[in-house]
């Protein structure tokens, strides 16, 4: 089944007791007792709980930093007067709610990142000082991806009304310049496109979202399990393999690549049909069409074409397949004498050309992402966007 490798987490809580401290664990099983980890922010000196977030478990992935287990003393009250998910969590009774006044009040919260809590914490507790804004330049396209993936598991997206347009604008500005782009198959983003459609999903940024579906469409490829693998990532990644996947994208994706890549096969399947039928009525004479024939196929051949592929089995990227078929063309163009042939793989060179070229070709995404997205840019302020 084409799609995403991506796990996704169990929520069932264990009680760990030790000497000192009652500590409780949200998002992990099979969880030994462990001492709270020695580094510790303070968001609220008056605080009554401790957040354990992160796992012992060093983590590094790609040029991210190392994420290790952080204890955040904090006010319950803020955190459950803000997100439904804590007030449930902290006061409705389950393992994670206080048993007794006599001991440390912790929760650990494992499948959590460190940075990304801190920040979704100063912002709780109106430590606004310590959120960065776009001008300072330290807001990371990481740091925001991770943000959005606890304000989601949190219901807390309103939170980040006052810094949601500011942190995705370099966003769009950098799509914008790209769409500009001469090249045929444009620039590289520099960043996974899986990353930045979690973050317009979250933040509820509509024409963003397909945009950047419509960019998946066309730079992913197929692995040997059909699973989406997002060719613009250095080095190439699966897609939604380290970020949540909003909700029915990869069937959208992989909808969208498979139209594309028929697109473009089709005016070559329809080329190499008409050689091999006889016609009286050909605009070829039929000793022309064989040598038209043949020179077809040996160029196909020659770039591992022949025979011609079905869209369905085709693992390549819709923008590599389009390359590929362009150069082809080129080639039989600029091999080819003055003539009628010459002139077919000329106008079939330019049309796939002008087919990779088009930036804003029709996308369709589920009506319920729409009312997701719509849902989201009322609590987020982008509304209308």
């Amino acid at each position: 089944m084409t799609g995403s490798k991506r796990r996704r987490s169990v929520l069932s809580p264990d009680v760990i007791e030790t000497e000192s401290c009652e500590a409780v664990t949200f998002g992990l099983r099979d969880v030994s007792p462990r001492h709270v980890p020695a580094r510790r922010v303070t968001i609220d000196s008056d605080g009554d709980l401790l957040l354990v977030v992160g796992e012992d478990s060093v983590i590094e992935d790609d040029d991210r930093d190392t994420h290790k287990p952080t204890t955040f003393k904090v006010c319950s009250k803020a955190l459950s007067r803000a997100s439904p998910v804590f007030k449930r969590l902290l006061y409705g009774g389950f393992a994670e709610s206080r048993r007794s006044d006599t001991m440390e009040w912790v929760v650990r919260l494992p499948e959590d990142k460190p940075n990304a809590m801190q920040l979704l914490l100063d912002i709780l507790h109106s430590r606004f000082d310590q959120v960065p804004d776009r001008e300072d330049g330290s807001t990371r396209l990481q740091d925001i991806a991770d943000l959005t993936v606890l304000t989601d598991k949190y219901g807390l997206a309103s939170c980040l009304r006052p810094w949601a347009r500011d942190w995705i604008a370099p966003l769009v500005t950098d799509f914008k310049a790209r769409e500009d782009s001469p090249d045929l198959q444009r620039n590289r983003l520099g960043s996974p496109m899986d990353e930045r459609l979690w973050i317009m999903w979250e933040l509820g940024h509509r024409v963003e979202f397909e945009r950047l579906t419509r960019e998946l469409m066309w730079f992913t490829s197929l692995d040997a399990d059909s699973y989406l693998v997002d060719t613009q990532s250095q080095p190439p990644r699966l897609v939604f393999e380290r970020i949540m996947e909003p909700s029915g994208a990869c069937e959208v994706i992989t909808a969208g690549r498979l139209e594309l890549i028929t697109s473009l096969l089709q005016p070559f399947h329809q080329w190499v049909e008409y050689l091999m039928t006889d016609s009286p009525d050909d605009r070829h004479p039929d000793n022309k069409k064989d040598s038209m024939l043949g020179a077809t196929i040996r160029s196909f051949k020659r770039h591992d074409f022949w025979p011609l592929p079905d869209a369905a089995i085709v693992t390549d990227s819709a923008s590599a397949l389009g390359k590929k078929l362009f150069n082809m063309c080129d080639c039989l163009y600029q091999n080819t004498s003055s003539g009628s042939f010459s002139k077919e793989m000329r106008e079939m060179r330019d049309k796939t050309q002008a087919f990779l070229k088009k930036t804003e070709l029709p996308i369709e995404i589920k009506s319920a992402q729409v009312r997701h997205l719509e849902a989201q840019a009322k609590k987020t302020g982008l509304g209308g966007r």
